[in-house]
């Protein structure tokens, strides 16, 4: 993550991002429902009424200043949440040796209520 932070790319990445994003694009627009599912996101974020057709041509115009700003501010990792799931017995002492000042928080599965921001179930009155 630190070093996809940095938004250094090498002119290679770029070529490859962008030659994906525009090539892929096409083929999960071929039915009816991708079609649908296409307008309907453009208009539930008010994008322009030209967004999908103009879509590959913007992604291929994205410059490698562009693809640093754009991970420089959604890439930073300064102030990181990373959810983890499973047998913390596990990995608990990995992650701890890796990440040394990193702040832990374990929540019991008996406690887990993944649609709540805090991830914690209410407590019960």
């Amino acid at each position: 993550m630190a070093q996809i932070a940095t938004g250094d790319i090498t002119p290679k990445e770029l070529d490859f991002a962008r030659d994906y994003l525009a090539g892929v694009y096409p083929i999960q627009t071929e039915t009816a429902e991708q079609v649908a599912d296409r307008i309907l996101t453009a208009a539930a974020f008010e994008l322009p009424a030209d967004y999908n057709s103009t879509y590959p041509e913007r992604v291929r115009s994205v410059s490698a200043s562009d693809a640093k700003t754009a991970a420089q501010r959604y890439f930073a990792t300064k102030d990181i949440d990373i959810v983890l799931v499973g047998n913390i017995s596990q990995f608990r002492d990995h992650l701890k040796k890796e990440f040394p000042g990193a702040q832990f928080t374990e929540i019991p599965s008996d406690q887990l209520d993944a649609t709540r921001p805090d991830l914690r179930k209410p407590a019960q009155t």
